[in-house]
């Protein structure tokens, strides 16, 4: 049995440090060492299994502190300010990245360095959606996206997520559902209509 399945038994979930030993299975940073840059097993990956093989299991999403797991996955997405300022010297305003010919944005893309994507593919799941705390949560991964990426077209991060959480049957039936489609719209480019 490998650790992510045994991280999904029933004594596991029911342990107290099951939210303390799937955290330790996330990378620290999605900036990978200068010595691993090149190498297969870069963090996103290790992120991806966590979040394939772990958190996006109804079993996984039913527990208490499954939020605080999801914050934690979002809290990994870089954040473009910083960035920028740590290549250039300044803090570039994200609204403007469309003209940051530095090279930045291209690593946040080939590097994987937003997780703001993985957030809503799992908030789109039927468990995740049952959840009292999804509005929260949903609001949450909005915010972190606004704070790290800004509102432009040029960093969308998540939009397409977002528009597949907003057309799924499961999601539009939410009484929240439409307020928070709001909310999303004037944060990413949807194409989907209000549920």
């Amino acid at each position: 049995m490998s650790e992510t399945s045994d991280l999904l038994t029933a004594e596991a979930l029911e342990a107290s440090d099951w939210c303390n030993r799937v955290n330790a299975l996330l990378p620290d940073s999605l900036l990978p060492s200068p010595e691993d840059y090149d190498e297969d097993d870069l963090p996103r990956e290790a992120l991806e299994d966590v979040c394939e093989e772990i958190l996006s299991q109804p079993k996984a999403i039913a527990h208490p502190d499954w939020s605080k797991l999801l914050r934690a996955l979002v809290e990994l997405s870089e954040n473009y300010w910083e960035l920028t300022e740590d290549a250039y010297g300044e803090a570039l305003d994200p609204d403007d990245a469309a003209d940051d010919e530095g090279g930045v944005v291209d690593m946040i893309v080939d590097l994987g360095l937003s997780t703001i994507e993985d957030a809503f593919r799992l908030l789109a799941e039927p468990a995740a959606v049952q959840r009292h705390d999804w509005p929260s949560l949903v609001r949450f991964v909005l915010q972190e996206k606004n704070a790290r990426f800004g509102s432009s077209l040029f960093l969308s991060f998540g939009w397409e997520e977002a528009d597949e959480l907003f057309t799924a049957p499961h999601v539009r039936a939410h009484p929240e559902a439409s307020e928070l489609w709001r909310e999303a719209n004037e944060i990413l480019p949807l194409e989907s209509t209000s549920p």
